[in-house]
Formats: C-alpha cells, sequence, structure tokens
C-alpha cells in the first residue's frame, strides 16, 4: 500500500503549534542571552560635522541674500528681500545654538565664528539702512568691503571648527571601537 505524503492541514496546525511554543519558550526569557540587544551607542559627534557644513550652506546663503540686496529695486523688493535674509539668518541661529549645546564654550573656533558673524550682522544691518535710504552704491561698497570680508573671516573660522570636530569625531570612534572590543 502506498503512503500519501501530502501536506495536509494537520501538518500546518502541528508546524505552527510547534514553532509558537518555541516563541513563547524564547520570548518567557528561557534563551534570553540569545536576544539581549546591544546598548545604543551614543549620539555620534559625526552629526556635528554635518551641522558645520550645514551652518556653511546657510552662511553663504546669507551673504548671497546681502548681495542681491544691493540690487533690490523698490520698497517691496526690498522688504521681501529683507525678509528671505532674516529668515535665513533665523536658521543659522538655530544652528549656532544647536551647536552651543555640542562644541564646548571656550571653543576658540566657536567663538571666532561668532564674533565675526557679529560683525558681518552689523555690516548687513548698515546695508539694510543705506538701501531704505536710496545710498545703493554706499550700500554695495559695504558690501564688498565689510560683509563680504566678515563672511570669509567666519567661514575660516568654521572650517577651523570643522577641523575640530572632526578631531573629536575620530577619538570618539577610536574610544567606542576600544570599548567594543573590551566587552568582546
Amino acid at each position: 500500500m502506498p503512503i500519501d505524503r501530502r501536506w495536509t492541514r494537520v501538518h500546518t496546525a502541528a508546524t505552527i503549534a510547534v514553532l509558537g511554543g518555541l516563541l513563547v519558550v524564547l520570548l518567557a526569557g528561557k534563551w534570553a542571552p540569545w536576544f539581549t540587544p546591544e546598548p545604543p551607542p551614543p549620539a555620534t559627534p559625526a552629526t556635528i560635522g554635518n551641522l558645520v557644513l550645514r551652518i556653511d550652506s546657510k552662511l553663504i546663503r546669507a551673504q548671497i541674500l546681502v548681495e542681491d540686496l544691493v540690487y533690490s529695486e523698490g520698497k517691496d523688493k526690498l522688504a521681501e528681500n529683507t525678509r528671505a535674509m532674516d529668515q535665513v539668518v533665523t536658521a543659522l541661529r538655530g544652528d549656532f545654538d544647536y551647536l552651543a549645546q555640542k562644541v564646548p564654550k571656550d571653543n576658540k573656533s566657536y567663538l571666532r565664528v561668532l564674533a565675526r558673524l557679529g560683525k558681518w550682522t552689523k555690516a548687513r544691518d548698515e546695508v539694510v539702512e543705506l538701501m531704505k535710504a536710496g545710498e545703493a552704491a554706499r550700500a554695495k561698497a559695504v558690501v564688498q568691503t565689510q560683509c563680504a570680508v566678515q563672511m570669509r573671516k567666519a567661514r575660516d573660522a568654521l572650517a577651523a571648527l570643522e577641523g575640530f570636530t572632526q578631531k573629536r569625531a575620530q577619538e570618539f570612534d577610536d574610544q567606542t571601537y576600544r570599548k567594543r572590543e573590551q566587552n568582546r
């Protein structure tokens, strides 16, 4: 008599029951060592490097907006360009506030960037006032002599800060690797 080897509902039910029982045993903690998750790694300083790059791009955008400001024709266009510039500067302040939490307060590069940005902001405000007064030629001169120079110096300081963050990220990676190797 031949043996019938077809898969039936009984086979399916038995397989589900066995797998379900195994799952209950595993989840009940009997074999917990198999499922102990590794602790999540701490926030990596590499995100600070990304933040520095984002700040750099916003600094470039802010300088472009100041340069565009001197070519504004009419009060409406001037107000629109000023609003756009203020939005970028507000976003920059938020990024610098976040960066202040991650970088030591006495970091020379960070303080240098803030000082240069403060000087750039004063020059930017002067450009806005000159444009409102209708003195576009003087505003262009301020943009070329003061705003551009301060922005270049701010970006140079930001590049130094990026070097600092990359060094810290490398130290962090090395420490994490050593700790992971010690725990194995």
